[in-house]
């Protein structure tokens, strides 16, 4: 591919050396399609990280299943993923979606076929890495997230300040999704 400059690639030039494994097919492909596939999910989640994060999850699985895949169009196809994406975090629309539902669509794919393995691998972590945090930490962690308790719900149960509760919640949620990420970062 080296002889075409990358704007004169066809899409389905492109869709043809990504099933070989050309790495700068995909990449042309990332270029081309990452700011319409980011503004797509922005107009429904108006959150950059969770976009960012939906983008991300369509590409790597582009990349994953580059040879299984049979694409005939691959804007409509990347833009159906991101939709998807969309909807998985947004099918619960309460607190819990700005924490839980992230992780889901991370490990869920249209067209992921090990999804179930990720699935798997990421509740255990996410079990393994609930046991290891601190007692007060965890009660707070599984009152806020698991109980849909509000933080001045929390704090008065615990008889804490309210500001203890967030920072815990907060602290908790920043450690998770870096754990995640490690996860992720091995396991794809």
């Amino acid at each position: 591919m080296s002889e075409k400059p990358d704007v004169n690639w066809e899409d389905q030039d492109l869709l043809r050396a990504l099933r070989n494994s050309n790495e700068k097919a995909f990449n042309i492909l990332y270029r081309r399609y990452w700011q319409p596939l980011y503004s797509t999910a922005y107009k429904r989640l108006k959150d950059e990280e969770l976009c960012e994060n939906a983008v991300q999850n369509v590409f790597i699985d582009l990349w994953k299943r580059r040879k299984q895949v049979d694409i005939d169009r691959i804007s409509p196809y990347l833009h159906s993923a991101v939709k998807y994406q969309v909807f998985a975090v947004t099918r619960n629309a309460s607190k819990v979606v700005s924490f839980i539902q992230p992780l889901e669509a991370m490990s869920q794919s249209p067209f992921s076929a090990d999804g179930d393995i990720v699935d798997q691998e990421l509740k255990l972590l996410f079990e393994q890495w609930k046991h290891s945090l601190p007692a007060k930490r965890k009660k707070i962690f599984q009152l806020y997230f698991e109980q849909n308790l509000s933080s001045q719900e929390i704090a008065n149960q615990l008889n804490i300040s309210q500001k203890t509760v967030q920072n815990q919640v907060r602290t908790a949620a920043q450690n998770l999704r870096s754990q995640i990420a490690q996860f992720l970062s091995i396991f794809l």
